[in-house]
């Protein structure tokens, strides 16, 4: 019933729902995953951040706080920091994976969106000694 409500509400105010961009935090995991699979059903693309990492990386999440956000183009990214609360990262989509110091981040070629958060947190821990 709330999911109707809300797709009701977001046709009603939002004129072009292709152009929609938004982040939603849900009260579990499994809720999280039901509101994506609601939206895609109803023909609004929808991704669900701890079903992707759960399925990319065999991790789960606590997302701690949004880092910061950064838009490209037509497409924007919310950064998000977070814990792994379970499981340890393996790879099943990706072909590489490794931990690098903040400062180690603007060693690496990122996309142009992704470019200016590497720099951003690279600067931000310069004062930080591990």
């Amino acid at each position: 019933m709330r999911v109707f409500l809300i797709l009701k509400l977001l046709r009603k105010y939002v004129t072009d729902i292709e152009s929609l961009k938004g982040l939603g935090f849900c009260v579990s995991k499994e809720h999280a995953e039901y509101m994506s699979r609601k939206f895609n059903e109803a023909g609004i693309a929808s991704e669900c951040l701890t079903r992707e990492l759960r399925k990319e990386l065999c991790i789960d999440i606590k997302p701690l706080r949004e880092y910061c956000r950064s838009v490209f183009g037509e497409l924007s990214f919310v950064f998000i920091e977070a814990e792994i609360v379970s499981g340890e990262p393996q790879l099943s989509v990706h072909k590489e994976m490794r931990w690098v110091l903040p400062e180690e981040l603007t060693a690496f070629e990122w996309c142009p969106a992704d470019k200016a958060v590497a720099e951003e947190i690279s600067k931000e821990n310069e004062h930080i000694s591990l």
